[in-house]
């Protein structure tokens, strides 16, 4: 009995002596590929042939690297024996350090800075003497490939016999034996070709030695089996089965599934990532002060990665980006180009695996547990230890999506594959949104080089293709006409939010819908209304279709769906505190409860707002998620605003809830109005309570928390309340309350601004980012006005609308408006102009366009500016195109002028405007300075 290393301890093996017409293995169920060779006289041919197998296995690994080792020994006569061959490849072959890393993975590269090569297996002796070997072919010639009569075909052939017998699961005596002897013949033939390269005459007792050998094996296949032969093989199946279904896996994933919750009844489309991606406007973060932001493409970012493996083997690649703007189907993209093949091109690293996990999947808690349900087929006959034993010694790409969505489970497996970068060649590309990355970067181990880059978006030039690639996507969903949607998103002043594919993908579906809500849209919080919207009026007007529901009035209809929202809404900052975007079992059975009570076919009801998420385990189980992160978030922030609005202002509502569910369950007429009547008692109790307070927005999420622990089935359990998670629903709660058309309290504006503060929101970017997106009424502008707190403002076209919003309550010393773009094209212009006239800010305008290019007509801002001046004491620079009149109301405080007129009887006076620096330009393009 031997005793065989595996990963989750040792396997018997147990070998009887026989000859190989009675070769027979008996082995434990754990073992892959035997988990029914069991002794049962029943199944003795089966046995035998596996038995064969096994045997041949040995034979072409053992005796193939003897050989190999020969050949090297041969090939190499100038390499010292004291030293590495990886100092002999460097040194002697003149191979960079950059070139060691494209060919030799991490465990093949510990194992060439050793003096020994007797621990070399048969891909790295090939490796090594297609590297390292005098006077061969180099790497990429057809000599090595090409069947022929070259000692480099005939080395290949020894390194493809002995991967093939890794597929030779049962093998009968007839095809052990013709094998055996093709084995022989290739042998023989690669010691005769290799001596006769070499100039040296094989010692006639190579050969007769390899015959013995190969010979007493044939007799005797057991007699040579040693204690890591069976694992060995465990580890090439994975690489080579295992990647099979990795890849299958993967070609499924890659297919993405739009947002089908506001597509058609039924409609379930699935397009593939290579379709629908559209390259991306990409930063790559600089290391130091020193060194400036570059850009990069899609297909650069694993190059830039193998650049950064010169400083240590292991890389994370950061990326980072906000909501909805493609970080998952960037991963899809690469999980895809892993799979066909595209990855493996010149210049990125060969990674014999490419492994997918997804933070938001709570039912995964290990690595092990994740290999085993990529590789579902494989894992039944191998532990989940040993999958993580036998992918170490490869070249390994880890790409995990959703750093911000980490669980308890997530959070144990990636911290195991960060760990495992200590013995382990390690690639890491993990996507977060913005809040996230610092503190990811700060738990890197330090024997990993970190790249951390961010996706701008999709570029505007690029956002027709993306469009167009989707609609065509959506199959006959998208077979209508498009051409209004493309021209509206040239001409939209909403370029911003049109750099996010989500809000590419809602709009698309939108205006396939309802093309005349578009047009009305200015910030991305209305598209997600708008998109909400579209999918309760869908609802409802299949509620009032369906058989179970088309006896109920219209309004009843309405009052349940909003009843069954308002717990939606709940249950989605609910999963949100337990870091889940697929809802828990238990949440998808609580939803199910209230369309039960209000007699809803919860299938059409919970398919109107969420879809069934895809999961890496492949269980089988039923499970809903909302279609995008961005869209739970946005639903946590309807509960707070709901729930704000309801404590304050809606509590009697409650009334009509409770008859309604008491109508729909049937209870009889006066038991119902005394529940009512009691009902009634209480809540307006309730009601004269809760106008003695004043409800805060943390009070409402710390309530849901409180729930979310009640709920949560863990043992874990969130202790406090975590802003920096809330932040994108703080957003969207900003926008919501505007749009709710009840302005908030003084001190409720102030505390949403602190909350947003406090959920990492500080830097001027930050919160024109936030105002870009959403609408603040005034009393939240001013809030923020004094958070941000600037002395000196610079104002771009794209900044424009954040800046009307809330610079007339700041107080600047110095304010910069500069205009590249056409001012008409520019929306809220007017009202930053307003914002500033009749300040004493020093303040210079520049209108860059107007400067540059005359169209025979005056610019859209020539009367605007004429009062403009008339009131702004402190004008000290001005660019731009003016007419003789408002040329004239140019104020005395200008200190540098330029000026396009289109004649001189268009220019100031000069007397006006002592000691300035002027520059005009014409029409007939002649310029002069006074």
């Amino acid at each position: 009995m031997l005793n065989i290393p595996g990963g989750g301890g040792f396997h018997n093996l147990y070998l009887t002596p026989l000859n190989p017409a009675q070769c027979f293995f008996s082995l434990p169920d754990s073992f892959p590929n035997a988990a029914m060779a069991s002794p049962r006289a029943s199944q003795p041919h089966s046995d035998k042939q596996k038995g064969m197998s096994f045997c041949l296995f040995y034979l072409a690994t053992w005796k193939s690297k003897a050989v190999l080792q020969q050949v090297l020994e041969l090939g190499t006569p100038n390499r010292d024996p004291s030293k590495s061959f990886l100092e002999y490849l460097m040194l002697g072959k003149h191979i960079d350090m950059k070139g060691i890393i494209k060919h030799f993975n991490k465990s093949q590269r510990w194992k060439i800075s050793k003096p020994q090569t007797n621990d070399f297996d048969v891909n790295l002796l090939y490796l090594c003497i297609k590297h390292g070997c005098d006077g061969l072919a180099p790497h990429g010639d057809k000599r090595w490939q090409e069947k022929g009569d070259s000692l480099e075909y005939c080395i290949s052939s020894i390194k493809n016999f002995r991967n093939s017998t890794l597929h030779m699961v049962g093998v009968d005596e007839k095809t052990f034996m013709e094998k055996a002897e093709e084995l022989r013949d290739l042998l023989k033939n690669a010691l005769v070709k290799s001596y006769d390269f070499y100039k040296q005459n094989v010692p006639p007792r190579l050969l007769q030695e390899l015959d013995q050998e190969i010979n007493d094996i044939k007799n005797n296949p057991s007699s040579k089996v040693d204690d890591g032969f069976l694992f060995n093989k465990l580890c090439e199946m994975v690489k080579v089965e295992g990647k099979e279904e990795l890849k299958k896996k993967y070609e499924a994933m890659s297919s993405i599934g739009p947002v089908t919750n506001l597509l058609g009844r039924g409609v379930r489309v699935k397009v593939d990532v290579d379709k629908i991606f559209t390259k991306m406007e990409i930063k790559k973060e600089s290391n130091s002060s020193e060194d400036k932001d570059e850009y990069v493409e899609y297909e650069e970012l694993l190059q830039c990665v193998q650049k950064r493996q010169g400083q240590k083997d292991n890389v994370v690649l950061l990326v980072e980006g906000p909501a909805g703007v493609g970080k998952t189907t960037l991963t899809r993209k690469l999980i895809h180009d892993w799979a066909s093949g595209e990855m493996a091109k010149e210049g990125v690293p060969n990674y014999e695996f490419a492994i997918l996990a997804e933070c938001r999947d709570s039912t995964i808690s290990s690595l092990g547990q994740l290999l085993s349900s990529l590789m579902p087929e494989l894992s039944k006959n191998a532990s989940n230890e040993d999958l993580v034993k036998c992918i170490q010694e490869n070249k390994l790409l880890f790409i995990i999506d959703g750093l911000d969505e980490l669980n308890p489970s997530s959070k144990l497996v990636v911290n195991e594959i960060l760990n495992l970068g200590e013995t382990a060649d390690v690639t890491v590309v993990c996507t977060t949104r913005p809040n996230r990355a610092s503190d990811f970067k700060q738990r890197v181990p330090e024997n990993f080089a970190i790249m951390h880059i961010k996706v701008i978006g999709i570029e505007e030039n690029r956002r027709e293709e993306f469009v167009k690639n989707y609609n065509r996507a959506l199959g006959d969903e998208g077979q209508r006409d498009i051409s209004g949607l493309l021209q509206y998103l040239k001409e939209s002043r909403l370029q911003d939010h049109w750099r996010l594919a989500f809000n590419l993908v809602l709009v698309t579906i939108l205006w396939l819908r309802k093309p005349e809500q578009v047009n009305k849209l200015t910030t991305a919080t209305e598209l997600f209304m708008e998109t909400h919207r579209l999918c309760k009026e869908r609802l409802r007007q299949r509620l009032l279709e369906h058989k179970e529901t088309r006896a109920i009035d219209a309004r009843e209809v309405n009052d349940k769906v909003e009843i069954f929202l308002n717990k939606l809404q709940e249950e989605a900052l609910i999963n949100h505190y337990n870091d889940k975007t697929v809802l828990s079992a238990a949440s998808v059975e609580r939803l199910r409860h209230v369309c039960d009570c209000l007699s809803l076919p919860h299938a059409e009801v919970l398919g109107s707002f969420l879809v069934q998420a895809d999961s890496v385990t492949g269980d089988g189980k039923e499970k809903f998620s909302f279609p995008h992160k961005g869209l739970q978030d946005f639903f946590s922030a309807l509960h707070v605003r709901e729930t704000l609005l309801a404590k304050e202002i809606d509590i009697l509502r409650i009334l009509n809830n409770i008859e309604t569910i008491l109508s729909d369950c049937n209870v009889p007429g006066e038991l119902s109005k005394a529940l009512v009547g009691v009902n009634k008692e209480t809540l307006e109790k309730q009601n004269r309570k809760i106008s003695k307070i004043s409800h805060s927005i943390r009070s409402v999420l710390e309530d849901t928390l409180d729930m979310a622990k009640a709920y949560d089935e863990t043992e874990s359990q969130t202790v406090s309340l975590d802003l920096v998670k809330c932040q994108n629903v703080l957003i969207h709660l900003t926008g919501l309350l505007y749009l709710g058309g009840s302005p908030l309290k003084k001190d409720a504006c102030a505390e949403l601004v602190s909350l947003l503060k406090d959920s990492g929101i500080r830097d001027r970017t930050q919160w024109l980012s936030l105002l870009s997106e959403v609408k603040c009424d005034e009393t939240v502008s001013k809030c923020i006005a004094q958070a941000m707190d600037l002395k000196e403002v610079e104002i771009s076209d794209s900044q424009v609308t954040a800046y009307a919003s809330v610079l007339r309550h700041m107080r600047p010393s110095h304010v910069e408006v500069d205009i590249s773009g056409d001012p008409q094209d520019v929306p809220r212009l007017q009202d930053l102009l307003s914002a500033i006239e009749a300040t004493d800010w020093k303040t210079d305008l520049r209108f860059r366009h107007d400067f540059r290019y005359m169209r025979g007509r005056s610019s859209v801002l020539d009367e605007r500016l004429k009062e403009f001046f008339g009131s702004t004491p402190n004008l000290a620079w001005f660019s731009g195109r003016l007419s003789g009149p408002a040329a004239e109301a140019l104020p005395q405080s200008l200190e540098f002028l330029e000026l396009a007129v289109k004649d001189d009887a268009q220019l100031p006076v000069p007397a006006a405007l002592p000691d300035l620096a002027l520059h005009e330009r014409r029409r007939r393009r002649r310029s002069c300075r006074t």
